[in-house]
């Protein structure tokens, strides 16, 4: 077979293809719900920024599914943003800062969710995140922020991580939830202690007794994880029901006072 009939068939093969890429290319991997009010209007809309590593979208689905199915029961339009996957330089931007990362994609899914459900354009919203996703909540709530969402009012961090490179400096007010006997606890406390002034202060629970991921059933079966095999410093995730029930209702009754009568 001649050298141009080969390049030929190349040709057509990537021709029949590439619609079929571009179709999967434009679809954005974020989740939307809407509340159980629909058609009526909702409370607002509500971002949820999953964790990285353990807590990751892929690794825990089903937690950030069931978080958005109860605030939906509760009147809110949810959106889950699998930051990871959906990061695209070209679209997001090229930075070194984690949470710059995180706020952009978060920023191109609430635009999109606007553009897509009309109807939450105008609402009010707020943004949870666990774990490293708060950092892409930091740069989100922060003043003079580079991502601004105009309509943002609200923040909800489950055991966030602090920012070593920067002050917390909010904007918006701030539910932030950890286990007292998480590692992170008390750097969390120095690092809200050495706030920003004219920031927001935010509201820090320790849950007692719990520690990281204590609201995530798929750690009924606590797991010790090492940031370095045998030597790193231990973190454990251990799912704790007293806690979470209670989490859970200070988080929605933080929301619905915020987002229905937003500051």
């Amino acid at each position: 077979m001649s050298s141009r009939r080969i390049l030929a068939g190349v040709v057509l093969a990537f021709v029949a293809v590439a619609p079929a890429l571009a179709a999967k290319n434009t679809t954005p991997p974020f989740v939307f719900a809407q509340s159980v009010l629909a058609p009526a209007p909702s409370r607002g809309w509500v971002v949820l920024l999953p964790g990285e590593g353990e807590l990751r979208f892929g690794a825990v689905e089903a937690h950030y599914q069931q978080s958005a199915r109860r605030l939906n029961a509760n009147g809110f339009d949810t959106l889950i943003v699998p930051y990871e996957d959906a990061y695209d330089e070209d679209l997001d931007g090229d930075t070194d800062s984690d949470g710059e990362r995180v706020a952009a994609v978060t920023l191109r899914a609430v635009h999109w969710m606007q553009s897509a459900h009309g109807e939450t354009e105008d609402k009010p919203g707020a943004v949870i995140a666990w774990g490293e996703g708060a950092q892409g909540l930091w740069a989100l709530a922060q003043i003079g922020s580079k991502y601004p969402l105009a309509n943002l009012v609200a923040g909800v961090a489950f055991y966030p991580l602090a920012d070593d490179q920067a002050p917390f400096n909010s904007r918006l007010p701030m539910l932030v939830q950890a286990g007292s006997e998480d590692a992170s606890a008390q750097s969390l406390r120095r690092y809200f202690a050495a706030r920003e002034p004219g920031g927001a202060e935010p509201e820090v629970i320790l849950h007692a007794g719990a520690q990281h991921a204590f609201d995530v059933e798929h750690f009924v079966e606590p797991k010790v994880v090492r940031s370095m095999p045998l030597i790193g410093a231990s973190v454990t995730f251990a799912y704790n029901a007293p806690a979470a029930r209670e989490a859970e209702q200070r988080m929605l009754a933080f929301l619905k006072a915020r987002l229905e009568a937003p500051e």
